[in-house]
């Protein structure tokens, strides 16, 4: 396996790359640990119900992101951010990559990393179009794409859902319990449980009085492992009229591994399909394949 393909990255782009996140082990106030990586059946998903308390936080975080104290509003706006071009750095096990994002909803992802190696800029490319998911590293030299499977593409569809999965909770069948005050990191936060049809979990992490995102505990990928993660954003800024957190620091157990800082955003561009689809492999007879590099479409505003 290649240095890209060991060194998968997960993008998680604060704002629409929440609907990815929380698994993980969160230190509550009782000293206990509460686990979000289970499963419960689709029977118990069914039985479950929403409860006022955790509804009233989930809408005030939403009038808090959408910039608005009219929930349709504010949630109006969010969606009317459709896709994003982004530009950042990820930071990881003692390597620094410049990574460029191409979002587009409901599911489309593309992330290009690149760091230079013993004088050579490497650049690798990681995709879904909502179907398959995708790697090849394209430069120095372009290699054949390959279909990723298993762990790396299970976060890569994660991450590529564009809005958290809370902003539709109704209409998407998910289930919200609250489940009390907790501290992270010696803040105060509330805690909201969300309960997927599928019967999967997920935490999110609230301040107390003013709604936005403490910390959230996810299931990542770490060079092909599924670990435990706890990622606490510690920058926000309003981009298009929404709140979208631009750095955001994972750690395991307690030890940072990864941080991702998001500097320049470009709200809705005009993204070319091709971005997302896997690469043709061109053969002839008697010669290794080929695989054609496909360009990023220039991004423009609409």
């Amino acid at each position: 396996m290649n240095m890209s393909a060991h060194l998968f990255l997960r993008s998680s782009l604060a704002l629409f790359a929440l609907s990815s996140l929380f698994s993980g082990l969160v230190q509550a106030e009782t000293n206990s640990k509460i686990s979000s990586t289970g499963t419960i059946s689709k029977g118990e998903a069914a039985k479950a119900k929403t409860d006022e308390t955790a509804a009233e936080i989930i809408d005030n975080h939403l009038r808090f992101r959408g910039g608005s104290q009219n929930l349709d509003e504010a949630i109006r706006k969010i969606k009317s951010i459709q896709s994003l071009r982004v530009e950042g750095t990820i930071e990881e096990r003692g390597y620094s990559f410049q990574t460029v994002l191409y979002r587009a909803a409901p599911d489309k992802l593309r992330m290009e990393r690149s760091r230079k190696n013993l004088g050579w800029m490497i650049t690798s490319v990681t995709a879904t179009d909502g179907k398959s998911v995708w790697s090849q590293e394209t430069s120095p030299d372009p290699l054949v794409p390959q279909t990723l499977t298993g762990s790396p593409a299970m976060a890569l569809r994660e991450d590529a859902e564009f809005y958290p999965i809370y902003v539709d909770w109704r209409e998407n069948g998910v289930v919200l319990q609250y489940r009390g005050e907790v501290k992270i990191a010696g803040q105060p936060a509330q805690l909201v449980k969300a309960i997927l049809p599928d019967g999967r979990n997920r935490f999110f992490y609230f301040d107390k009085t003013k709604f936005y995102l403490v910390c959230v505990g996810m299931e990542d990928d770490l060079a092909g492992a599924r670990i435990e993660a706890d990622i606490y954003p510690t920058k926000l800024e309003r981009i298009g009229g929404v709140m979208i957190e631009t750095t955001w620091v994972y750690r395991d157990q307690g030890k940072a591994y990864r941080t991702a800082t998001w500097t320049k955003f470009e709200v809705n561009p005009t993204l070319d399909e091709t971005l997302f689809k896997m690469p043709v492999v061109v053969t002839t007879k008697n010669a290794p394949a080929a695989a054609a590099v496909v360009a990023p479409a220039p991004a423009t505003e609409k």
